[in-house]
């Protein structure tokens, strides 16, 4: 477009006035490439969601640390060997298991008993009613000493039941089902080493 425009000296000049900005071919050529750029972009993004994330992690680590070439390549192969590291998860415990496991340090704060007697109150019909599977995977992870309830219990035979040495052995000795106590013949030996006489 051009305008014609009186000067001061009374002549007629012709005058080309300038496109807006907006109006000019060369920046709707850089818009059409910018938006293809962010097009692209933006689809790239979408196959590197689709994609599993531990190749996602070493692209964008690759792209964050333009180290050295032996830096890099040290970085891919580790990270190459932890994702080819399976995760090592702790297996679920049921909750069977855990409240047979809170049941037996109860019955532990409240009275002493072997591992064969805590096993027997936890799994008998008579006593919790557990499963096998579950009173097992309570006595196996229990903090107990063994060997100190053996004596607690031996201390009690003697002063509540007022039993001999001799009786107390039998007693801590015997076998569960028999109506013993069901430690071990080291619990035992340890007991009687450190009952008072």
């Amino acid at each position: 477009m051009a305008k014609e425009i009186k000067g001061e000296d009374g002549k007629t000049y012709v005058v080309k006035e300038k496109k807006p900005w907006y109006k000019r071919w060369w920046v709707w050529v850089i818009i059409v490439i910018v938006a293809i750029f962010i097009a692209g972009g933006a689809l790239s993004d979408d196959d590197d969601d689709d994609s599993d994330s531990g190749s996602a992690k070493t692209e964008q680590t690759a792209k964050k640390k333009p180290a050295s070439h032996k830096k890099s390549a040290k970085t891919e192969s580790s990270t190459q060997s932890k994702e080819s590291k399976p995760k090592e998860s702790k297996p679920k415990v049921p909750e069977e298991y855990k409240n047979a496991l809170a049941t037996a340090e109860e019955y532990n704060e409240d009275q002493p008993m072997s591992k064969a007697g805590l096993l027997d109150q936890l799994t008998s019909k008579d006593g919790e009613g557990f499963t096998q599977a579950a009173g097992e995977y309570a006595v196996n992870h229990i903090q107990v000493n063994w060997n100190e309830n053996a004596l607690k219990c031996a201390k009690e035979y003697e002063k509540t039941e007022h039993l001999s040495r001799a009786d107390v052995q039998d007693q801590l000795s015997g076998s569960v089902d028999d109506g013993g106590e069901g430690f071990t013949p080291e619990q035992v030996q340890y007991a009687m080493d450190h009952l008072p006489k």
